[in-house]
């Protein structure tokens, strides 16, 4: 098989995710904005699929740029906005009164979070990041990867989303995406790491509705403390690289 370069590895893993993503969206009949739970659960089987595919191509690419990272113990704090947005959901579970929670659509929140975690970290961390690495130097695939990681969730306004909140969106996942990717980096390239951090995050996001009707209440406070971690971890990054 003839050698595939980094940038066209990235770009092209970027936008088969992104375009399998537009489709299902369009395609469903819930909206992102006000049924999140029930859009991610209608399209398991579409995050299934794409998120075997990016393993697979993960593991013919054999991309392993930042696996030869230097392993530092700062890629432990990205735990922290992860963290935060748990112990928000262990909140709205504590303070649901009576209110009956749907299981079934509690545990598809966590089966679509888990397929998410998988089908974006390894495309966008091990393939976008990874191939980008081979040929630009560490910070600049970072940034890169992330501008890729931002746009793809600019297709949620094909699910219902408002262009505000859309691009509101694409700029807060591209900061999101500095902390997955600076964890991944420093991390020596743990790929199990950073989709654990992906789905904890999405699912305390998608399941706190579920659970009580409302957005996870440490919402704010987390993503204050994703914008000082996505800067920390930079800073190291920077100094590192």
């Amino acid at each position: 098989m003839p050698e595939v370069s980094g940038v066209a590895l990235a770009v092209a893993a970027s936008v088969i995710y992104t375009a399998g993503m537009a489709i299902a969206w369009r395609r469903s009949s819930y909206s992102y904005s006000d049924e999140t739970a029930k859009l991610v659960r209608s399209i398991i089987p579409v995050l299934a699929v794409l998120s075997a595919l990016a393993v697979a191509a993960y593991l013919v690419a054999g991309t392993g740029a930042p696996l030869q990272a230097t392993y530092s113990w700062w890629a432990l704090l990205g735990l922290a906005p992860a963290t935060i947005m748990v112990a928000g959901l262990m909140i709205a579970f504590r303070s649901r009164g009576d209110l009956e929670v749907d299981w079934p659509l509690f545990w598809g929140s966590f089966g679509g979070a888990l397929l998410v975690g998988i089908g974006e970290e390894v495309t966008f961390r091990g393939l976008a990041l990874g191939g980008l690495s081979q040929q630009f130097a560490i910070p600049a695939a970072v940034a890169l990867s992330c501008v890729l990681f931002g746009l793809l969730h600019s297709v949620n306004f094909l699910a219902g989303q408002s262009a505000g909140a859309t691009a509101a969106q694409v700029l807060v996942t591209a900061v999101l995406g500095l902390i997955f990717a600076w964890t991944y980096v420093l991390s020596g390239g743990n790929l199990v790491l950073v989709i654990v951090l992906h789905c904890l995050y999405d699912f305390s996001l998608f399941a706190a509705p579920v659970v009580w009707g409302k957005s996870n209440p440490l919402a704010v406070w987390a993503g204050a403390c994703g914008v000082a971690v996505a800067v920390a971890l930079t800073v190291v990054g920077l100094q590192l690289y």
